[in-house]
């Protein structure tokens, strides 16, 4: 089968190592968010009562992983002019 040296080569990643790089990932990512412009502008539309805080959270949230999307797309894309 052709799916079982890949299963394979998924297996011999290490999970450790994923599960650091996420940890890093996290952590700055949400350290660096942390009172930033984009918090402080949900806060404030969630403040208000008229509004809606599942739209306010789904909104924010959905802008957070576009804008995500959009800067690892950027990386790969600038990841060729890091090679020598």
């Amino acid at each position: 089968m052709v799916a079982t040296p890949l299963i394979g080569l998924i297996t011999d990643i290490s999970t450790n190592w994923i599960s650091n790089l996420f940890a890093a990932v996290f952590g700055t990512v949400f350290l660096a968010e942390i009172a930033d412009k984009t918090q402080l502008v949900t806060l404030l539309y969630a403040s208000n009562a008229a509004t809606g805080r599942l739209a306010v959270f789904l909104g924010s949230a959905a802008a957070l992983v576009l804008a995500s999307a959009i800067n690892v797309w950027a990386g790969s894309v600038l990841n060729p002019l890091d090679e020598p």
